[in-house]
């Protein structure tokens, strides 16, 4: 069953204002150091992405044939993973890969979003994940501990 096109344009609404947020929240945990570990900016981003990754789930399941929710939902799955994991490891050092990974992802995100009704530029949108993302993924997933096999 598809989705009402006015649910999908209001859920693009939302990710395109939440989307604009994250890269905030983004250039705060670039801009932090050893000192002031960003703890509260890495939650700040995994509590938003969730909202993205909730509402991906639950409209995919009302559409299952739509890959570009499911890939909504897995990856912002994988970036709320990403936050609560960094704000736990505290490792400074890993601040601006996540930050690097983030930026990318999120433009993935956009771009999946902007093309829901669209599956042949959704595709195309996930292409640009792309192997030297995927490998910068499954990296940062070994450094904090997350299963990448389950994304």
């Amino acid at each position: 069953m598809a989705l009402d096109s006015e649910l999908i344009n209001d859920f693009k609404i939302e990710c395109k204002q939440l989307i604009q947020e994250l890269f905030k929240v983004v250039e705060i945990v670039k801009a932090s150091g050893e000192s002031t570990f960003p703890t509260a900016a890495l939650a700040e981003f995994a509590q938003k992405i969730d909202r993205i990754m909730g509402t991906a789930k639950t409209f995919a399941g009302f559409d299952p044939d739509n890959a570009a929710l499911a890939k909504i939902a897995k990856i912002a799955e994988f970036c709320k993973a990403i936050g609560y994991k960094a704000s736990e490891k505290k490792d400074a050092k890993l601040l601006k890969p996540v930050a690097l990974i983030w930026t990318d992802v999120l433009k993935v995100i956009d771009s999946l979003v902007e093309n829901l009704e669209n599956p042949e530029n959704a595709a195309k949108a996930t292409k640009m994940l792309g192997m030297a993302l995927k490998e910068r993924l499954k990296w940062l997933s070994e450094r904090l501990g997350i299963d990448f096999k389950k994304f």
